[in-house]
Order: structure tokens, then sequence, then C-alpha cells
């Protein structure tokens, strides 16, 4: 057992070392998983490229993080914000990763089952004046 602790902190070192004088890349960081991981990661003293949807979400980001971190502006839907961040701001730092799609993750979030029973005990648990004003419609309708 203290081999395998050893070895994985060695490795951690090595990781250090490797990415001191590079940038990780993230995309979706004024919210959720983005900018959750652009903070743990500018707290493990790693330097981050955050990309961000808006000029607020980038200003609030380099007001709480170190140094270390950069902010782009970055629609990921529009080619052209692609295209120009590529060219006036990524290019700078060498980025070299074209592209990275997100995948589906199985979680009770995403489980129609599990929506459904939940929906259905709020409707439960809500007033008999609640459920007059939105109706059975609005249940039914899963919204």
């Amino acid at each position: 057992m203290w081999l395998y602790l050893a070895a994985l902190v060695g490795l951690s070192y090595l990781l250090g070392l490797y990415l001191r004088d590079k940038y990780i890349f993230i995309t979706g960081c004024d919210s959720g998983f983005g900018n959750l991981l652009v903070r743990q990661l500018d707290l493990r003293g790693l330097r981050v490229l955050a990309a961000c949807l808006t000029e607020e979400g980038a200003q609030q980001l380099r007001g709480q993080m170190s140094d270390r971190l950069e902010t782009v502006i970055l629609d990921v839907t529009k080619t052209e914000s692609i295209s120009a961040a590529a060219q006036r701001e990524l290019s700078y730092f060498g980025v070299k990763v074209a592209m990275i799609e997100p995948g589906y993750f199985n979680t009770d979030v995403t489980n129609p089952e599990k929506i459904s029973r939940a929906t259905q005990e709020a409707w439960d648990r809500l007033s008999p004046e609640v459920k007059e004003l939105y109706g059975e419609k609005f249940l039914a309708s899963g919204e």
C-alpha cells in the first residue's frame, strides 16, 4: 500500500512540474462545472485559461482567483466566436486543441422515472389552493 501511495505522490509531483509552464484551457467558466474546475485548479497552483460566455463572468473570476488565471470571452455555440478567440486570444497561449465535446453522464438528474416520481411527490405536498392554481394539466405536462 505504501508503494502505491509513494507512486501517486511522485506522479502528482511530476504532473505539477509538467504543467507549471502550461495553461489548462476550460470552457463554460461563468458557472457550473467549468467554474468549479477553474477554482479547484487555481487552488492547486495550476495556470488556467478560463473561457467565459460574458465579460461579467470573466471579471468575477478575475476578481476571485489568483494571478495565474487568464480569461477569454468565448461562445462555443458560435463559429465566429470560436474563430475570433482562436486568432485574438488563444494563439497567444499556444493552444493546440481544436475541440473537446462533452459526453452524456447518466445521473439522477437525467433519470426520467426519478424525475417523474420527484415531481409527483412535490405535487402531492402542495396545498389544494396551489394545485388549483396550476391545475392537473401542469402536472401532466411535466414542466
